[in-house]
């Protein structure tokens, strides 16, 4: 399956994807938040582990690049995204 299957150069097709997983990212996020907070990955989401830092950069974390992508698709706090987009 390549790109000229859908019409589109392979520049097209790999930002067609990255926006995708970016949009299921945050979907995942939106479903964990509703989950009741015994579920592991609810837990797992909001705590944060008691343990020493490694030394040099700090590992970028699920949610610091969900935080990205909510900035890169431009969706507000409350979910919804401004007019005109869609």
């Amino acid at each position: 399956m390549d790109s000229s299957e859908y019409g589109g150069t392979a520049s097209c097709m790999n930002s067609f994807v990255l926006s995708e997983i970016k949009s299921a990212r945050i979907r995942w996020l939106g479903h964990v938040e509703k989950m009741a907070g015994e579920r592991v990955a609810k837990q797992l989401l909001s705590d944060q582990p008691v343990r020493r830092r490694r030394r040099g950069r700090p590992r970028k974390k699920w949610l610091n690049d969900v935080e990205d992508d909510l900035v890169h698709l431009r969706v507000r706090e409350g979910g919804a995204r401004p007019r005109g987009l869609t």
